[in-house]
């Protein structure tokens, strides 16, 4: 269950560059006399040479020195950059930290670069994908067109979790795995680098989803969750996503505690990165949803329609469920989920088996397994309509 995290974390090595790191940061220290970091000493940084630098040591130093500002001074870095293999790093921070228009400008500067061919032609996708141009299966369909052409094995490896993550979205998730589980081997392949490390997290992130939404696996969801956030290397802008998924894990154990605990990482991860409209949902209804299944009560405030109507439902307000229920059909705003608390506030388990082959018709196995459980459950406490 945790071969994954062992081929692709390289702990000894993350360890070994952030030793290095700090290191270099002493005598920086004491070299700039405790200046606040500029752009010119990020320029400075940039005409380092690339073992005394690498882009992983510079991205961790910024991460220690000046967090607050990390895309204002890793933007002047990667603007400043000649090193080609800290250029192809640049690329990847670039979509990682959706930084569109530092991305557009690496692509125009670059572009007439033989060697940097492939990598262009990659990452115009990614620009795409960045500013939303494309379908999820367009997305899959140009990644896998790309694919064929493409020599360097760490473009490969970019192009196929690409590929995965659009699995992902279009619920699609034994795809997603096949596509996974046949590219782990290939990090054997690459030299450690940023983008190396950042590649590492994105596929444990994407395994550890496939498993958790996929196939209902919590146990081989959290040993990939965890791999990434034992990951030292790992950058804050995955860790809303990653603790969202261990927060589910903890909810499915029942333990009400850590399932707080991870949310509100993933909550604090979401407002720190700039994540705000993710962060939204994770207050107002990710969260919610969790707490509704762990059978706590709490206050509606900003908690979305739906999530109200669950918590009405916990706290055995059959009647004022429905009567909401009814409502949003009247919109127009139906959904599976209002199916399913139609079927808890009714008493009606038809509408939660509806729910249910709904459920598992979309791939929705995690969400298909909860409403087994309830069904399945002789304690589940169905509404006014008495279970029938």
């Amino acid at each position: 269950m945790s071969k994954y995290y062992t081929l692709v974390s390289e702990a000894d090595a993350v360890h070994m560059i952030i030793v290095e790191t700090e290191k270099r940061l002493k005598q920086l220290d004491l070299q700039w006399e405790n200046k606040e970091w500029s752009g010119a000493l990020m320029q400075q940084l940039a005409g380092e040479d690339y073992f005394t630098w690498s882009f992983e040591k510079v991205a961790y130093a910024v991460k220690k020195r000046a967090k607050s500002r990390t895309a204002e001074m890793m933007n002047e870095y990667v603007l400043s950059l000649k090193h080609l293999p800290h250029v192809k790093d640049s690329f990847e921070y670039a979509v990682l930290f959706q930084q569109t228009e530092v991305l557009q400008l690496l692509l125009e500067r670059h572009q007439d670069n033989e060697d940097l061919k492939e990598w262009i032609s990659v990452y115009r996708l990614l620009l795409q994908c960045l500013r939303g141009q494309l379908t999820h299966k367009e997305v899959v369909t140009e990644a896998r067109h790309l694919d064929v052409g493409v020599k360097e094995p760490m473009l490969k490896l970019r192009l196929r979790l690409l590929a995965a993550h659009s699995y992902e979205q279009l619920w699609q998730f034994d795809e997603a795995l096949f596509l996974l589980e046949n590219s782990i081997s290939s990090f054997h392949c690459l030299e450690p680098c940023y983008m190396k490390s950042v590649l590492a997290s994105r596929a444990l992130l994407s395994i550890g989803n496939s498993f958790l939404y996929g196939e209902g696996d919590i146990e081989r969801a959290a040993v990939n969750y965890l791999g990434i956030v034992e990951n030292e290397s790992t950058p804050d802008t995955m860790k809303a996503d990653v603790n969202h998924g261990l927060g589910l894990v903890m909810m499915c154990k029942k333990d009400s505690v850590m399932c707080a605990h991870y949310f509100q990482e993933a909550i604090f991860y979401a407002k720190e990165t700039g994540k705000h409209a993710y962060r939204e949902c994770l207050e107002h209804e990710y969260y919610p949803f969790a707490r509704n299944i762990l059978g706590e009560q709490f206050d509606l405030s900003g908690v979305v329609h739906e999530e109200q109507i669950h918590q009405h439902i916990v706290r055995g307000e059959y009647e004022k469920a429905i009567r909401m229920i009814e409502e949003l059909e009247q919109a127009r705003k139906s959904s599976i989920p209002l199916v399913w608390y139609k079927g808890m506030a009714t008493g009606k388990k038809e509408f939660l088996w509806s729910a249910l082959e709904q459920f598992e018709a979309g791939n929705g196995v995690f969400l298909a397994s909860l409403i087994r459980r309830e069904l399945e459950n002789p304690c589940t406490d169905l509404g006014s309509g008495g279970g029938k």
